[in-house]
């Protein structure tokens, strides 16, 4: 029997149905069922752990993806950020700042 959902589910249901309207419980059918499920598990198992390694490695390398824009958005915004600083000392030490016009009453 594979374990799937519906077949672990009708199995399980006919087990308990026949132990109640019985009285005892078929032990074979309880350790088969159980069987099929640690069988199911084991390999949901190695699937969940293989998603999660190429969650992981794809994660990384967005995570290096945007590391690099931040730090090259970064060393750009610094060259702005240096070039208007240089600017406002150039205009300081030649002492050509601009007066800010009047404003008219």
């Amino acid at each position: 029997m594979p374990a799937t959902r519906k077949n672990v589910g009708d199995t399980v249901r006919d087990i308990t149905r026949k132990a109640l309207e019985r009285g005892k419980l078929d032990r074979a059918a309880v350790r088969k069922v159980t069987g099929e499920v640690r069988k199911r598990l084991v390999h949901i198992e190695r699937v969940f752990a293989q998603d999660l390694r190429l969650a992981a490695r794809a994660g990384k390398d967005a995570a290096s993806q945007s590391v690099n824009a931040t730090l090259v958005s970064g060393a750009m915004a610094a060259r702005i950020a240096s070039g208007m600083l240089a600017g406002v000392a150039d205009t300081l030490a030649r002492g050509t700042l601009a007066r800010a016009p009047r404003r008219r009453r």
